[in-house]
């Protein structure tokens, strides 16, 4: 979620594209290294994707808006988005969790 906030978070210059595309490069590899061993399972992929989900929702706490929105709105709006965000994960690790065994995502089998 570091690598991932850190591309988001570079600075709008050449040297934040060279940032982000390194944290991007980096974040990839070790996705690629780890997900290639034993007991890779769908709980491991939900968590890599929802990463993602996650810190651009908490994100967009930090991000000024656009137009005339007062903070109150703002707050309250992003709130809504982390709690979705954070239900949806919950409940798609929650099925996963019931389902049985460990079993390969169809595109390592």
């Amino acid at each position: 979620m570091m690598l991932w906030g850190t591309g988001q978070l570079a600075p709008a210059s050449w040297t934040g594209v060279a940032l982000a595309a390194l944290a991007l490069a980096v974040a990839a590899g070790c996705l690629i290294r780890y997900s290639g061993r034993r007991g890779w399972s769908h709980r491991h992929v939900l968590a890599a994707g929802g990463a993602a989900l996650v810190v651009n929702a908490a994100l967009a706490f930090v991000v000024e808006p656009l137009g005339e929105t007062s903070y109150p709105a703002k707050y309250a709006v992003n709130s809504v988005l982390l709690l979705g965000v954070l239900l949806l994960l919950t409940r798609i690790d929650h099925h996963l969790r019931r389902s049985e065994g460990i079993v390969a995502p169809s595109w390592r089998s």
